[in-house]
């Protein structure tokens, strides 16, 4: 989850159509051949969109990786096409394909072309996993990332109203579960088509809530088990599959999802007083549904509601035990947010003991080391990011992390040589330019600085650390009138709360009034309030008293 902002887009030119690459650096791959080449084929597809696609196949692997080991390496085609080409890419009467004899996803170009690429890169992970291909799990998990969005860093999955109407219908009619399970692939596409996805998707959505340990038994059993897909049911839920037909029935029945629904859409448009009042009203009509109470959980800590927050994630995780790792993680990283650094240290801190897979730990790790570095604690930051590269030793987010740490350390040796293996796998991504930069003007290397911030802004002008490291430069160098400007730049660009604070204190010290500095903030967020802007304040106050970052390492001097 830590890694949602990160990875690599790179851009070629071919006859006829246009390619975009897209590197996976999977954590837990060590091998940098894994890759995704996406092809537009008489259609268009919006520039801004290619770092949409990329966050959807990295969450989608994140998913599959906590049950099973990806190949090192692979490569897979997606191409978007457009009326004239969909019937040789897609058929007449379909909207994606994926062709496991060609390796190849294709996706026709509707108003639904996100949720069908998800749908379809399902299917091609799924298949690295399932030589069986049983259909009724694999076309049930893909119906459910068809739906899914992240919220911060939490992955949640929607529900569709006319897909729970749907069955609700087919699970009072005749249909009998253990028929379902035990048709073959042929059967699934050819007999009730659209009802056979749709009692996948409400299988899945089930199982992974409410019987997390059972969906794994069944969707990803052990490699030695023999088991057919009847049998694994029937051996693994309590009661065989008459017991868990009837189950279906009354989680279905009862719930009423069109309230769920509009409070899980309103959360996901951030409105968080409109997802309250809905999701309050779902809970009402369902009181043990998990996600509901997950869901108000977010909202309520979203404004500042901690008290509730915490008592309805208790709710969720005892309805749901999946949800635990969810819900820690969640805080520590709403703490981070805040800036309450110490809260989500204890908080990643007391998650280590459960972290299970490398991933798990990496993403801790991680999340330390950020967690560490935001609140000027570089040496902590250090060993944080190294106990991440100890996982992952080629991982080149961990590089770049890496070289932010040594930077704050004056270690400007170190920091050039992280850096430049991080860019030397990720040429498009500005981070580690940034840091270069700096080290190298630290080093007395002014051009080759120059250069490098230059080439960051390029990729990413929004990256609130060039214009710091530019500042900075400027400062050091008596352009004060520069300097001033750069600074002003770090509030107009992606919220970096050290960085805001480092060009705050600068500003002030080059004469900028402390009200100004938070104009600039609330222009770059005018959907902020009264109490953002306090809050704001206080900060800058309290580090400009109480941060040991001037005292101790010359960067920012």
């Amino acid at each position: 989850m830590s890694l949602r902002k990160h990875h690599l887009i790179s851009k070629e030119k071919i006859v006829f159509t246009r390619i975009i690459t897209l590197f996976l650096v999977l954590i837990g791959q060590g091998s940098y051949s894994q890759e995704i080449k996406i092809y537009n084929v008489n259609c268009h597809i919006p520039e801004n969109e290619y770092e949409v696609f990329s966050d959807y196949l990295r969450n989608q692997v994140s998913f599959f990786e906590d049950y099973f080991e990806l190949p090192d390496t692979f490569q897979i085609s997606a191409f978007f096409v457009g009326d004239d080409t969909k019937k040789q890419f897609v058929g007449d009467d379909a909207h994606g394909l994926f062709s496991y004899r060609f390796n190849r996803i294709s996706v026709y170009k509707t108003y639904r072309y996100h949720e069908i690429f998800k749908h379809e890169f399902n299917h091609w992970i799924y298949s690295k996993f399932s030589k069986e291909r049983e259909r009724q799990l694999s076309e049930g998990i893909a119906e459910l990332f068809e739906d899914s969005f992240y919220h911060g860093d939490t992955l949640l999955f929607g529900l569709d109203r006319n897909k729970v109407t749907a069955v609700q219908k087919h699970l009072n009619g005749k249909i009998n579960l253990a028929i379902w399970l035990g048709q073959s692939n042929e059967e699934f596409y050819v007999f009730e088509k659209t009802k056979n996805y749709q009692i996948a998707w409400a299988l899945m959505y089930y199982l992974y809530h409410q019987k997390p340990f059972i969906f794994k038994r069944i969707v990803f059993p052990n490699s030695n088990s023999k088991l057919d897909l009847v049998k694994r049911v029937e051996s693994s839920y309590a009661g065989g599959i008459s017991q868990l037909q009837e189950d279906l029935k009354s989680y279905y029945s009862d719930l009423n999802f069109e309230l769920f629904e509009r409070g899980r859409h309103f959360l996901q448009l951030e409105q968080n007083d409109s997802a309250i009042m809905f999701l309050r009203k779902a809970i009402a009509a369902h009181p043990n549904h998990a996600e509901s109470h997950l869901y108000l959980g977010i909202a309520l800590e979203e404004i500042a509601e901690v008290k509730e927050s915490a008592e309805h994630f208790a709710k969720a995780f005892l309805m749901s035990p999946r949800l635990e790792k969810v819900i820690n993680l969640r805080k520590a990283y709403l703490a981070m947010d805040r800036m309450n650094y110490d809260d989500c240290v204890e908080r990643l801190m007391s998650q280590l003991p459960f972290a299970n897979t490398d991933n798990e730990k990496y993403t801790v790790f991680n999340s330390l080391a950020t967690a560490y570095t935001l609140s000027f604690r570089p040496i902590q930051s250090l060993k944080a990011n190294k106990r991440a590269q100890k996982l992952y030793p080629d991982y080149y987010i961990t590089e770049n992390n890496l070289a932010h740490a040594f930077l704050m350390i004056n270690e400007f040796d170190s920091a050039i040589i992280y850096s430049s293996k991080a860019i030397k796998k990720s040429k498009n991504l500005a981070n580690p330019y940034a840091h270069r930069g700096m080290a190298f003007f630290k080093k007395g290397k002014p051009k080759k600085a120059l250069k490098d911030l230059g080439k960051a802004e390029e990729l990413n002008e929004m990256y609130a650390f060039t214009h710091l490291y530019k500042g900075l430069i400027y400062e050091q160098t008596n352009q004060l009138v520069e300097a001033k400007e750069s600074f002003k730049r770090v509030f107009t660009s992606t919220v970096q709360p050290m960085a805001m604070l480092i060009a705050s204190r600068k500003l002030g010290q080059l004469g900028t009034k402390e009200e100004e500095i938070v104009g600039l903030y609330l222009s770059k967020n005018s959907d902020k309030g009264k109490g953002d802007l306090e809050y704001l304040l206080s900060e800058m106050k309290n580090y400009d008293r109480n941060s040991n970052y001037s005292e101790n390492y010359d960067l920012f001097n």
